[in-house]
């Protein structure tokens, strides 16, 4: 970011102060606090995508074993019982995969929320 940028970002944040009958110190520290907050929803995002994930482990393990039987509880079904975990798989995988992009989200809330808040604020000129 540029010094100019900078200088853009805090003049659009005392504007913004100003209509709110605010002053910018005030809204700065509201946007850094709110980096705390989104940082804490992602973190219990990515914590209930390693959930799901351990508990379509272990139902898949509980299917697929064959403990005293001749065959896996899979083949007790009709010929697409496993779809529905292949379709539950698949959902985990893009849960994953969104989840991973999502890491810098957390990190950046949490160690620097002041970039966060400066970020948010250019995002908004930006548009």
């Amino acid at each position: 970011m540029t010094e100019q940028q900078i200088d853009k970002a805090m003049g659009l944040l005392e504007v913004l102060a100003t209509k709110l009958g605010v002053t910018a110190d005030h809204l700065w520290g509201v946007l850094v606090k709110q980096a705390y907050v989104n940082a804490t929803m992602t973190a219990i995002q990515e914590i209930l995508i390693v959930l799901i994930g351990v508990a379509l482990w272990k139902v898949h393990k509980f299917l697929s074993s064959e403990e005293g039987r001749d065959e896996s509880r899979y083949s007790e079904h009709e010929g697409l019982a496993g779809l529905p975990m292949i379709i539950s798989g698949m959902i985990f995988a893009i849960l994953v995969v969104c989840g991973f992009f999502c890491l810098d989200q957390i990190a950046t809330g949490f160690i620097n929320p002041e970039y966060y808040a400066l970020n948010k604020i250019l995002s908004i000129m930006g548009k």
